[in-house]
């Protein structure tokens, strides 16, 4: 019994089919709840996996509601300016991941933590891939890794001692009441050029 070339080629193509189609429920459901589950066993909490767009659609909603009501001077920033984070911030402790798609984000904000990550280079290095326009664009400390990080990081880190803020703070204030003594000296003239013409 001879193999026609049209089913071979319907047997090539459903193969493939078959191949991406099991890659995109990989990516899309196994890889997610996997690393779901490896969170939660780590002692991490937050929102189960939503198949495709995780938890953008609650962030979009709740950034949305934020929008529209009314921000009293008085009260929390916070609500208003970081809705999604503050909730989860309130419902699972300092330490919660959420999804952007099927990407899990660990949102840490215990500063002891915060100093482990930002310093700690070889540990928790950025992510690898993306776009290579903005690789060529962003250039700079922000984005490099391991060695080249350390060695940049003892370079520039004599220039934040104590001292040396003190000094640039003088600057800075000095700089920024010269600043606004002329914008209010020129707005007075032109207060008096305008009400002078009529």
């Amino acid at each position: 019994m001879e193999v026609s070339g049209a089913g071979f080629g319907v047997a090539i193509i459903v193969i493939i089919l078959g191949w991406y189609s099991w890659r995109m429920y990989n990516f899309l459901w196994l890889k997610p709840k996997r690393t779901e589950m490896f969170l939660r066993n780590q002692g991490l909490k937050g929102n189960s996996y939503k198949f495709f767009l995780g938890d953008f659609r609650e962030m979009v909603k709740m950034v949305n509601d934020a929008k529209t009501k009314p921000i009293n001077q008085k009260s929390d920033a916070i609500p208003r300016v970081l809705p999604f984070e503050h909730k989860y911030l309130s419902a699972y402790g300092k330490t919660f991941f959420t999804w952007l798609g099927p990407v899990p984000v660990v949102h840490v904000t215990e500063p002891a933590l915060v100093k482990e990550v930002l310093t700690n280079s070889y540990e928790f290095q950025k992510p690898r891939g993306g776009d290579p326009l903005f690789k060529l664009l962003i250039v700079g400390i922000a984005s490099f890794d391991t060695d080249e990080w350390s060695k940049h990081r003892r370079i520039i880190n004599p220039a934040f001692h104590a001292e040396k803020l003190k000094v640039c703070s003088y600057c800075l204030i000095n700089y920024v009441s010269l600043f606004i003594t002329k914008k209010v000296t020129q707005n007075l003239f032109l207060f008096i050029k305008v009400t002078c013409r009529t």
